[in-house]
């Protein structure tokens, strides 16, 4: 009895599987930066929350930026992030103004899980 091999329909359902796995990697990071961002800063008179200190995760303001984090997917691969310009700024830092990184500790924090 001969065996039949279809193997494009082995490479289409690995590739939905994988495509499954990297959604819910994204999505994982995507909760994990919202999650880091929450911390509140401290308080600073009536005026409310101190700008955190260069290399901080940036102190929790408004919810913008956590509001704005993110993911798109395209054929497999997902990318996780904010569409604020000013996230950027915080991550990578001006030259006004040291990074603030929000994005690359929680991934980095996350690697081996």
């Amino acid at each position: 009895m001969p065996v039949r091999w279809d193997a494009s329909k082995l490479t289409s359902e690995v590739e939905r599987k994988s495509q499954r796995g990297i959604e819910k990697a994204a999505l994982f990071l995507v909760r994990e930066i919202k999650q880091s961002l929450k911390v509140p800063g401290p308080r600073k008179g009536n005026r409310g929350a101190r700008a955190s200190k260069p290399g901080e995760i940036p102190h929790f303001r408004t919810g913008d930026l956590s509001r704005s984090i993110d993911y798109v997917t395209g054929r497999l691969s997902a990318k996780v992030g904010t569409g604020k310009d000013y996230g950027l700024y915080l991550e990578l830092g001006t030259k006004n103004m040291s990074k603030r990184p929000y994005l690359r500790p929680a991934i980095g924090s996350k690697r081996n899980r």
